[in-house]
Formats: structure tokens, C-alpha cells, sequence
């Protein structure tokens, strides 16, 4: 959705030739596309989400998995 109702002939000519483009140019052209969008702002990200976690010193081998979730599986307490 176009919010903003920002509009670039340019921008858009960049989207449809990465439709096309091998994935190298692809990239290329994806990137320039992006750099367009923010350096003229016509989106402004003010959200962004968190996930903070609190894990004590005792508690070892914890981690965050390619999930983004917590995995305490083979998490141990030892003592100081």
C-alpha cells in the first residue's frame, strides 16, 4: 500500500527490469530502487520489534536459534 502516494517514474522502471534481470542486475537494480525510497523518504520506519531477553551469568549454553527463538535445550545453571 502507497500511503504516502509517492510516485517515481524511475523507481518504477527499476522494479520491472528486476523482474527480468538476471540475479546479479537484479540486485543492482533492487538496490538502487531502495536507495531512491529512503533518500527521499517516502517511507520512515518508526517501529521496529524487539525481543529482549534477561538470562542470569549462572545459566550456560542458551541460544538464539535461525528461528529467532530462544532455545534453552541444552542450557545448564552452574554456580559462580
Amino acid at each position: 500500500m502507497n500511503y504516502s502516494n509517492w510516485y517515481s517514474d524511475e523507481y518504477d522502471a527499476l522494479i520491472e527490469d528486476a523482474k527480468t534481470q538476471p540475479p546479479a542486475e537484479r540486485f543492482e537494480s533492487l538496490y538502487k530502487a531502495h536507495e531512491m525510497v529512503m533518500n527521499d523518504a517516502a517511507y520512515l520506519p518508526i517501529y521496529y520489534y524487539t525481543d529482549p531477553i534477561m538470562v542470569s551469568n549462572k545459566v550456560n549454553n542458551w541460544e538464539r536459534n535461525s528461528r529467532s527463538t530462544w532455545f534453552f535445550g541444552f542450557a545448564e545453571i552452574v554456580s559462580e
